[in-house]
């Protein structure tokens, strides 16, 4: 995702990253951090006044990135979701 904003609105792109660094140190969550960062593309380039076509093509990055994040959003709901450093308990278990 930074690196199909970062040619079109720097900007925007270096404040999703952003985004996403400060959810990461305060959730651990690499999803959530993704869906945060894209979630905030279409507010960012709106906040900005982008270009209606940028704003369009960022709702549906934001979007898809939700779309793909379906497993993850339903592991976040069950308490499964690894944060990052975490060691994953299932492999402990196997081994």
């Amino acid at each position: 995702m930074f690196g199909v904003v970062l040619p079109w609105q720097p900007w925007i792109a270096v404040l999703a990253f952003a985004i996403w660094l400060l959810s990461l140190k305060l959730w651990r969550y690499v999803s959530v951090s993704s869906m945060l960062a894209a979630g905030s593309l279409p507010l960012l380039a709106w906040g900005f006044g982008s270009h209606p076509a940028f704003l369009a093509s960022a709702g549906a990055l934001g979007l898809l990135t939700l779309i793909r994040h379906r497993t993850n959003i339903a592991r976040l709901r069950r308490h499964e979701e690894p944060k990052v450093g975490q060691r994953d308990a299932h492999r402990l278990r196997a081994s």
